[in-house]
């Protein structure tokens, strides 16, 4: 006899044997237990999830000599024809070979004759997203309105691509995807049913590769056992599906961690020289670097658990690997797998992929017990800008108290005469600050932020600013952002959000959308690399403050309010001066006569 295919020897053949799919397989065992079985039923889901198969079962079910009934007794003649495809009463149909009009429509002249040996003729018609528009209208009336011993049961992979109209007349079943372990317990028994040794890790490779299809599972075991000489092996399968082995991907990601751009390019040569797709590479690794992103940020999860418990290694990298690096690289590999349909020159675009991601890993900030001298100098303007800011502050304490003192106590020019017979006399000499720099020195106002905070810098940095240093700026923030992504690319993945709302020409102000963009920007690390380029970029050292939007409109408002303020008491404070001024004046004149010669400040 011929060899069968492991999938179609294992072809469930009851409900009871199918994986999954318990919504599936229980509503319609209750269905033929309650006598309601609908005219029509659409199958949806991935390939290899057991559609046609539960098809088959069901016109089985309804059709055995014994039945109807929830399972089918695959002993009576009906059940054996139906599973050896010979009953002409159950008709499966390839829409995809026959999706036009006349097709369907000899199909409608063939559901009026009765059934020649069984209750129902059943219609199963696989891939019928393949029809042509004119074959779904021929198909809708007969659909809608079947003959009562007529079973239709439509399969597809794309249901979004069939008419509402024929959704509506059927009952929809949504296959799922197989969990893995599910897959691989199946095949665990299939291969001590043919006395197959195999490695628990080299079948849950199979089911982690076959993508919840149990077919594909059992297309690929079938192959490895094939080639495996006596026992079946993770590294068997993963040679012949072109996969990697899990050490390499272990030292792959190790590699990038301690920064060995030598055992990247090495691992990169190997799995080209292995025969390797460079596309193959990248979608092994980007999946691996998912599991770990996982693994750092959602351990419970099923899948995670699994490969955790076989896997102690992933558990040990997700550990140790940042997620905002981790994000970067995944980001960069996921570009590079869908640029590389495009690349003439497939090996050397893997190698500038390997190159950006130690690049990108190469900014890791890496946890220290204590702080290094490297660390002091990066957080070294942080800590000027904040004591300039209390030295700041102290300075305008100690100029509001000086103007309290001088309001309380008044200000009298000297008005003792000088001796008589004098002729030549000065103006007695006083050091006074016109009002308006007074206005300009004194503190904030009442309204500002205590001391020390960041809102009271963004107050100063407005002070500071004028139009022609922000519009300088933000032409050239475009060139900044290309420089901090080829320097580097995860800071330029958070920088991106911010704007530049006003700068000076010392400081600029960003304004962003998101805290954890905002967060990730002010790291000392982040900011050492921005501020190294906006010197590059504007040719002058500039740091930059930074705020949220909602921060920055409430400030805008308040710090116009306040230097409307300011103005108002300045233009106050100046018109008193004046006043003081031509009293001076008119004392000297009334002292010295015209000896006095009055000019006056622009």
């Amino acid at each position: 006899m011929a060899y069968l295919a492991l999938y179609r020897a294992w072809r469930p053949q009851t409900f009871a044997d199918v994986v999954g799919q318990e919504h599936v397989r229980r509503t319609l065992q209750n269905a033929l237990s309650e006598g309601r079985l609908a005219h029509a039923y659409l199958f949806s889901g991935p390939r290899g999830t057991g559609k046609t198969s539960l098809a088959k079962i069901l016109a089985k079910a309804v059709n055995c000599q014994h039945g109807p009934a929830p399972e089918p007794c695959n002993e009576c003649e009906i059940c054996r024809q139906i599973t050896e495809g010979r009953l002409l009463d159950v008709m499966e149909i390839d829409a995809a070979s026959h999706r036009g009009v006349e097709e369907i429509r000899e199909l409608r002249e063939k559901v009026k004759y009765a059934p020649t040996a069984v209750r129902f003729k059943v219609y199963i018609i696989d891939e019928v997203h393949m029809l042509t528009t004119e074959a779904f209208n021929a198909l809708l009336k007969t659909l809608e309105e079947p003959p009562a011993h007529v079973l239709f049961i439509l399969a597809t992979t794309e249901p979004h691509k069939i008419p509402v109209t024929i959704l509506s007349r059927c009952q929809r079943f949504d296959f799922a995807r197989l969990p893995a372990h599910q897959i691989a317990e199946r095949l665990r028994q299939i291969v001590q049913a043919h006395q197959v040794q195999a490695d628990p890790e080299a079948l849950a490779a199979i089911a982690y590769l076959a993508d919840g299809g149990m077919r594909d599972a059992l297309s690929l075991l079938d192959q490895v056992i094939s080639f495996a000489d006596g026992r079946v092996t993770e590294e068997e399968v993963l040679f012949i599906t072109g996969g990697i082995p899990r050490h390499e991907i272990h030292r792959f990601w190790q590699a990038l961690m301690a920064e060995d751009p030598s055992t990247l390019f090495e691992l990169s040569r190997k799995w080209i020289e292995q025969g390797k797709e460079p596309g193959k590479v990248l979608e092994w690794l980007f999946e691996h670097g998912r599991l770990l992103m996982l693994a750092k940020v959602a351990p419970g999860l099923d899948e995670i658990r699994e490969r955790l418990g076989s896997d102690p290694h992933l558990r040990r990298l997700a550990e140790e690997l940042p997620v905002d690096v981790l994000i970067a690289q995944l980001e960069i590999l996921r570009s590079a797998v869908q640029e590389l349909k495009w690349v003439e020159q497939p090996r050397i675009f893997l190698e500038l992929t390997m190159l950006k991601l130690w690049r990108a890993s190469a900014a890791m900030e890496k946890p220290a017990a204590q702080p290094s001298a490297a660390s002091q100098s990066v957080s070294a303007p942080d800590r000027l800008l904040h004591e300039l800011m209390q030295e700041v502050q102290r300075l305008r304490e100690r100029v509001q108290a000086l103007e309290a003192e001088r309001k309380r106590e008044g200000f009298t020019p000297a008005t003792d005469p000088p001796p008589q017979g004098s002729r030549s006399a000065d103006v007695p000499a006083r050091e006074h600050v016109p009002a308006k720099e007074q206005e300009r020195q004194r503190a904030m106002p009442e309204k500002t932020p205590k001391p020390g905070t960041p809102q009271r810098a963004v107050f100063q940095l407005l002070r500071n600013a004028t139009a022609e240093a922000t519009q300088r700026v933000q032409a050239a923030w475009d060139t900044v952002l290309k420089q901090v992504r080829q320097k580097r690319i995860f800071v330029h993945a958070w920088l991106v959000d911010g704007e530049v709302a006003a700068a000076s020409s010392e400081a600029i102000l960003l304004v962003f959308r998101t805290p954890i963009h905002r967060e990730t920007t002010e790291k000392p690390a982040n900011r050492q690399v921005i501020e190294s380029v906006l010197r590059d970029v504007l040719g002058q050292p500039s740091t930059f403050l930074t705020l949220m939007q909602e921060e920055w409109e409430k400030l805008q408002a308040e710090f116009q309010e306040n230097l409307a303020q300011e103005e108002s008491s300045a233009a106050t404070a100046e018109t008193a001066e004046e006043a003081e001024e031509d009293e001076v004046i008119r004392k000297a004149l009334e002292w010295f006569g015209d000896l006095v010669e009055v000019k006056r400040q622009k």
